[in-house]
């Protein structure tokens, strides 16, 4: 007897995998940092074993109405949302440790200690901005983040010790609403979209003007479409169809100034200002 295999397993299977433990940092802003700026400006939480994990679940209440028998389209409201996350920090730390408590404070003492202890009462400094966690899809050079907003630790803090064993801190934190905008669910996930086509993009130093690289791209711009450029360091590039017109718009021949070191972005979008191509280069200048 003959079977053809019945699988949900096409050929962008492998590209939609969410890989390893990831990291989780305090009050990450998913459209400026990055894992190595937010790793730098000391935002990571701290090493982790066994992961962690993220739900949001809605209480969804069946409206009851006489006569009818059964779920009815439309005939259910939220009452709320439940939102969480959980973080296993493997790194005992003072921050670790307040964040656990919720209302923990901290200082210093005189022989070099730093002294924890708890508020009886929740004030609104409790509450971090967020907790963020930033994991790999395997297709995808950029991460996906998932913002817990408002979060407070509602499960305090308990450390076990044994031999040939480590502590971990086990983090559960609840996010919450803000009284200014109590329609927003405190939560957020970024998706990395669709990568963007590459351009080649090459940079020689100018030979007139002192402090200006001359910029070549390949292949060629398509009718219809404009360049826009940055130059700095530490660039990404967008992803297919993002707004990049308020970058710097080249007519891809005038000369750009900017210093030996630094990266310049070519982006080619289309007439509506939505990338479709792009690359990037180390500057050559003429300094």
């Amino acid at each position: 007897m003959k079977s053809k295999a019945i699988s949900g397993f096409t050929k962008n299977t492998p590209e939609k995998l969410l890989l390893d433990a990831g990291a989780w940092f305090k009050n990450f802003d998913p459209l400026i940092d990055t894992f190595d700026s937010a790793r730098d400006a000391g935002k990571l939480l701290g090493a982790t074993q066994g992961g962690g994990s993220f739900s949001a679940i809605p209480a969804i209440r069946k409206i009851e109405i006489d006569g009818v028998k059964g779920a009815v389209k439309g005939l259910e409201t939220i009452d709320e949302w439940a939102v969480t996350m959980t973080a296993n920090v493997k790194e005992v730390s003072v921050d670790s440790i307040k964040i656990a408590l919720a209302t923990a404070k901290a200082e210093t003492t005189e022989n070099g200690y730093t002294k924890i202890t708890a508020r009886p009462d929740i004030d609104q400094g409790a509450y971090m901005e967020n907790l963020t966690w930033v994991g790999r899809l395997s297709g995808s050079l950029l991460p996906v983040i998932i913002v817990l907003k408002n979060a407070l630790a509602n499960s305090g803090l308990t450390l076990n010790t044994a031999d040939k064993a480590e502590s971990v801190v086990a983090l559960t934190l609840t996010g919450h609403f803000n009284y200014d905008n109590l329609d927003e669910v405190p939560f957020e996930i970024y998706y990395p979209g669709e990568y963007l086509s590459s351009l080649v993009v090459f940079s020689q130093p100018s030979v007139t003007m002192p402090g200006f690289t001359k910029i070549t791209v390949s292949p060629e711009m398509a009718a219809g479409n404009s360049y826009f450029t940055a130059v700095g360091k530490g660039l990404l590039l967008p992803v297919l169809n993002a707004d990049v017109s308020a970058l710097d718009e080249w007519d891809g021949a005038i000369e750009i100034e900017a210093d030996s070191g630094d990266w310049i972005m070519v982006i080619e979008a289309n007439a509506e200002g939505k990338a479709q191509r792009g690359g990037t280069t180390q500057v050559r200048s003429n300094d």
